[in-house]
């Protein structure tokens, strides 16, 4: 007997390999430098993040195993970037969507601090998570 999935997923990938082939053998060509960089270094730049990772905990006793995830959904994250300074604040905030169910799962929270310093050749990271 004919497995049609098996020959059909076979054909379909020779058509997808033959396709990246012929797509990347195309001439490609990068930015070129016109001299024009923008140096961000004396600038203040900061900016609003959004995550929806999660803390999750595997806990194995002798006769119990507990499964614990978070009940934050999406977490909001404050950044300040200057010279060699970056600096960020991170939370979830209740006001998201997802974040405020905590009649139904239970109380929990996350607040995050993060110092990144670059000097020179060496960078050093100081974090902090709740």
């Amino acid at each position: 007997m004919i497995n049609f999935n098996r020959n059909y997923n076979c054909t379909l990938l020779k058509l997808s390999i033959i396709l990246l082939i012929l797509v990347s053998s195309e001439h490609c060509y990068g930015q070129q430098d016109d001299g024009q960089t923008i140096s961000y270094v004396d600038k203040l730049a900061y900016g609003i993040d959004f995550s929806s990772d999660f803390s999750e905990f595997l806990v194995h006793n002798n006769d119990m195993d507990f499964h614990l995830i978070t009940n934050n959904d999406v977490k909001m994250t404050l950044r300040m970037n200057y010279k060699f300074l970056n600096l960020s604040y991170g939370f979830a905030a209740g006001f998201l969507p997802g974040n405020d169910d905590d009649d139904l799962k239970g109380e929990s929270k996350f607040t995050e601090y993060k110092v990144n310093m670059f000097l020179g050749q060496f960078v050093q990271n100081l974090f902090f998570d709740e």
